[in-house]
């Protein structure tokens, strides 16, 4: 539980969150082919002086803010004068323990950096912030079967003063109620962690790893069935049901509260990555399994998803050759992504242990916000030990075993905020084929 706890802690999604592969389900690309977290954080220990020179601060405030006095003026209304002290007190309790977890990252990332001997420029910091224009150009642009761009803005020639591209962000950060500043101290830490990851993974790119991608991005298709449940309890009957070797259709018939897919035996069209029609989520889930396995279930919006995996078709009419270049970029970018991931939950398990919070109004805050974590760790640990039981009763038996897959996606509620990914309609119920 402290691990999870940990990652949910600092466990804001790197700024490439804006697109949909930034966060990778279990068996994703980027996690496999990232290097392992280094064990007991040793690699990330919180140590030395915030302002070394090796790794000197690069500051993304202007030089006009702060520091200001609590009684300071900040305006007057009729005569009535309003100061700092009056505008801290709400700014602290509403958006307080936020930005102040995003600084811990951000002081831990500094620290990783410096004992690496690894110093982050300016150019650094505005390179991550093109990175991040370019995955959301990705994320929002529109592709045809294979995947390849048929409209909306130019992926990779990206102008980070472009008016633009620049409001396009903001529109994100709006969506997600991220203020510019927590976005300032998140890109930042990004730069320090793809510089902490990027030697790690330059050796990791093979050609079976790009082929396995390039069938991923360019238009492999998977066939599946599916049940949709509207609570535990239902999950917990049909996962009972398929344990005593019932097949999938007929359940899905049975069971499933989406009747127009019961009908057809939970069946659905054929669909890649790319169709927009579905919830990533269901997706990814999808594209892990192999032929024949059935998924844990899934959590997507209010219902739960248990998915099995017919078959797999791979592309029909993209070449791997003419798409080589691009595929090793694109997966690149991917592993590096994965080791980011990684280093940051580290930074999480850092921070849970030497971080003490003298406020008393961020201390509550912080208490509660664990405790809710806690809460939701704990259901989801009976749920997941209670799946545990039902395979080992369904093995015991005799029964085909069905193939664990992910954690239900909305279990975990984050300790802070996350870029948003781009905009995607979840189904209350069945997830729609793209048409």
């Amino acid at each position: 539980m402290k691990r999870e706890l940990a990652a949910l802690l600092i466990g804001i999604a790197a700024l490439q969150g804006c697109s949909p592969s930034a966060n990778p389900p279990a068996g994703d690309r980027a996690g496999a082919l990232a290097p392992p977290a280094p064990a007991g954080g040793d690699a990330m220990k919180a140590s030395g002086s915030a302002d070394d020179s090796a790794s000197a601060p690069v500051s993304t405030q202007s030089k006009e803010q702060g520091p200001w006095s609590p009684s300071d003026l900040v305006c007057t209304v009729d005569g009535q004068k309003i100061t700092m002290a009056d505008l801290q007190r709400p700014l602290l309790e509403g958006y307080g323990l936020n930005v102040m977890l995003n600084l811990v990252q951000l002081d831990l990332a500094r620290q990783a950096a410096r004992e690496k001997g690894i110093i982050v420029t300016p150019e650094d910091i505005k390179d991550e912030l093109r990175q991040t224009l370019i995955a959301l150009n990705k994320a929002t642009m529109e592709t045809d079967a294979q995947g390849r761009p048929t409209s909306g803005p130019s992926v990779e020639n990206v102008d980070v003063n472009d008016p633009e591209q620049l409001k396009r962000l903001q529109q994100v950060l709006d969506q997600r109620r991220i203020s510019r500043a927590e976005f300032d101290i998140v890109l930042e830490t990004n730069a320090y962690l793809r510089k902490i990851a990027q030697p790690q993974v330059r050796d990791l790119i093979t050609d079976d790893k790009l082929r396995e991608f390039f069938n991923a991005r360019y238009g492999e298709k998977a066939k599946v069935r599916y049940i949709v449940c509207a609570n535990r309890q239902d999950v917990l009957a049909v996962q009972k049901l398929l344990a005593e070797n019932k097949p999938f259709e007929q359940v899905a018939q049975e069971k499933s509260v989406d009747r127009q897919s019961a009908s057809l035996g939970g069946e659905l069209p054929a669909f890649t990555r790319q169709d927009q029609g579905l919830p990533t989520e269901f997706k990814e889930v999808a594209f892990t399994l192999k032929p024949g396995d059935v998924s844990d279930p899934v959590q997507i919006g209010t219902n739960y998803y248990i998915i099995k995996l017919e078959a797999k078709i791979p592309p029909q009419h993209a070449k791997f050759e003419d798409y080589k270049d691009s595929v090793r970029q694109e997966l690149y970018e991917e592993a590096v992504q994965g080791a980011m991931a990684h280093f940051r939950q580290n930074l999480g398990s850092i921070a849970l242990k030497k971080m003490e919070i003298q406020n008393p109004v961020l201390k509550k805050q912080f208490e509660e916000r664990v405790n809710q974590t806690q809460g939701a760790i704990h259901d989801a640990e009976q749920m997941r030990q209670e799946m545990d039981r039902q395979r080992q009763r369904q093995n015991a038996s005799g029964g085909a075993a069905t193939q664990p897959a992910t954690e239900p996606s909305s279990a975990l509620p984050p300790l802070s905020p996350a870029p948003a990914p781009a905009p995607a309609a979840a189904p209350t119920t069945a997830p729609a084929a793209a048409p």
